[in-house]
C-alpha cells in the first residue's frame, strides 16, 4: 500500500497507543498491530451496518476471520497515535478480502500495512454462507 493509497481509504480509525504495549526493546510489540487492526475493522463493519439484519455475531451469519497478515515498516514508539485505514479490496462468494495501512501521526508515515481474508459463516449450521447482495453493495 502506498500513502496515496492509504490517504484515498474512505475509512480510518484513530488509537492512542500505551507505554504498557511497549515491548522490552522499546517498541510497540507486534501482536498490538493485529489487534489494532481488529478494531479498526469491526469498527469499519458496523459503519457498513454488516452486523444488521440476519447476521448476528454468533447466531445466524456473522463473519469469521480466515486469515491475517501484518507487514512492518517502521518501528513505533510510545507516546504516538495510529490511524488505521480500511477498506474491501475484493469480494467473492463467501468471502471478502481488506487491507488496512497503518500511519504513525508521530512519524508522518505508514508504518505497517495489513491484509485480511474474512469469511460469511453460517453459525446455525457451521459452515460459510454466500455474502447476500444487500451485504455485498455494503462493503464496497
Amino acid at each position: 500500500m502506498t500513502l496515496e493509497d492509504y490517504n484515498k481509504t474512505p475509512f480510518k480509525y484513530d488509537v492512542d497507543i500505551h507505554w504498557g504495549e511497549m515491548d522490552s526493546f522499546g517498541h510497540l510489540n507486534n501482536v498490538h498491530f493485529f489487534r489494532y487492526m481488529e478494531t479498526a475493522r469491526i469498527d469499519y463493519l458496523e459503519q457498513t451496518d454488516f452486523f444488521k439484519g440476519d447476521w448476528k455475531v454468533g447466531k445466524g451469519l456473522g463473519p469469521i476471520l480466515l486469515k491475517i497478515e501484518c507487514t512492518y515498516l517502521s518501528p513505533v514508539h510510545f507516546p504516538d497515535t495510529l490511524t488505521i485505514s480500511c477498506s474491501t479490496t475484493k469480494i467473492g462468494n463467501t468471502s471478502f478480502h481488506m487491507e488496512h495501512g497503518i500511519y504513525s501521526q508521530q512519524q508522518q508515515k505508514l508504518v505497517a500495512e495489513g491484509k485480511s481474508i474474512i469469511v460469511l459463516f453460517d453459525y446455525d449450521k457451521q459452515s460459510k454462507a454466500a455474502i447476500p447482495d444487500e451485504l455485498r453493495e455494503k462493503l464496497i
